[in-house]
């Protein structure tokens, strides 16, 4: 029998649901990975799994990044689609933004490869944290597909958050 500790991550998986507690540690990015693509990989959604398991990285690196607290992630399988949301426990003053660094940063391309893959994406701040969501869909559009493909950043201003 194993014991938890309370520094262990917890994860619950439901049937159409992954729920993840993660600590603010680097090992946290890789099992969020892991247990994404798990999730799509049992959920009819393996088409996804690689691109889920990249956007997670991101979030999950950026949540770790801006937080001193415990992550949550959700992630959600409804009618073929795939919905990630990841909630920090920073101060929720700094919205995220997608832009693209200098060539010469180190850093700063999460959400710009998140703009780039993610079906739909978004951000939602609390008082006590923000949540970053993305959503892969089979439903998406050649238009928007041809607006990533021309280079420019294709986050919908105004696209309402899942609500979880």
């Amino acid at each position: 029998m194993t014991r938890s500790t309370s520094s262990e991550p917890t994860g619950v998986a439901l049937p159409n649901e992954l729920l993840l507690r993660l600590w603010p540690r680097g090992d946290s990015v890789a099992i969020a990975r892991h247990a994404v693509h798990s999730f799509c990989t049992h959920h009819a959604l393996a088409p996804f799994a690689d691109d889920a398991a990249l956007l997670t990285s991101e979030l999950v690196s950026n949540a770790i990044r801006h937080s001193g607290g415990l992550i949550t992630l959700v992630a959600l399988s409804r009618d073929g689609s795939l919905t990630v949301n990841v909630r920090d426990a920073g101060d929720g003053d700094d919205k995220p933004i997608a832009m693209l660094p200098t060539p010469t940063a180190e850093s700063g391309r999460g959400l710009f490869v998140v703009d780039a893959v993610a079906s739909e994406w978004g951000t939602t701040p609390h008082p006590d944290g923000t949540s970053v969501w993305f959503r892969l869909s089979r439903a998406r559009t050649l238009a928007t597909d041809a607006y990533h493909l021309d280079g420019r950043l294709a986050r919908s201003e105004g696209l309402e958050p899942p609500t979880f």
